[in-house]
């Protein structure tokens, strides 16, 4: 049971968000896109911060989840105090899709958060459903382009005192439009 989990996420992950250019429209006709690759998937569930070794990261993290070779017991074993967050991202990690289809969009300030954080991203999408806000964060992979990468997912519950943390004082950005482009099915 545990390793279907890890691995319907794997695949929600290759079928959903990768080969899929999101694309948001904001105001002043700016467009950003959001591309999504293999690469990051370790790193949007939070094993960086469970095994401090790079085959569990990147591609590499990829490959062993796809093989078989990393396991969700794997993961639960070596979590230690940080498995109640860590669980919370897995438990709502297809909830990114309903980010990026619903979701709000702040421009994204660390210096503005009132506790430490070490994030550097540019845009912040959200979604508070009442009971929980799935954070995904953006940061833009070229100076040469406005397409940006997802660095990282965080999830907070309600009863989380800091909870709206990444979203307060920052400055709220109007998402006009939304398009998904499937890179499979488009001609090239």
């Amino acid at each position: 049971m545990e390793e279907v989990i890890l691995n319907d996420l794997l695949q929600f992950y290759t079928s959903e968000l990768c080969d899929k250019i999101f694309q948001f429209e904001l105001p002043k006709g700016r467009k950003i896109q959001v591309r999504f690759y293999e690469e990051q998937f370790c790193h949007l569930l939070g094993i960086q911060h469970i095994f401090n070794n790079k085959r569990y990261l990147g591609k590499a993290g990829f490959e062993r989840i796809k093989n078989e070779k990393l396991m969700m017991k794997d993961i639960i074993n070596a979590s230690g105090k940080r498995s109640k967050e860590i669980m919370k991202r897995f438990e709502h990690f297809t909830d990114i899709l309903m980010v990026l289809k619903e979701g709000e969009m702040v421009l994204f300030d660390s210096v503005k958060v009132n506790h430490y954080t070490d994030m550097q991203a540019d845009f912040c999408l959200y979604d508070d459903n009442k009971k929980y806000i799935a954070h995904l964060f953006l940061r833009n992979s070229s100076a040469l382009t406005e397409e940006y990468a997802p660095i990282s997912f965080i999830v907070r519950d309600y009863s989380d005192k800091k909870y709206r943390s990444f979203i307060e004082n920052q400055k709220y950005v109007r998402i006009e439009n939304r398009h998904i482009i499937d890179l499979k099915s488009s001609v090239v």
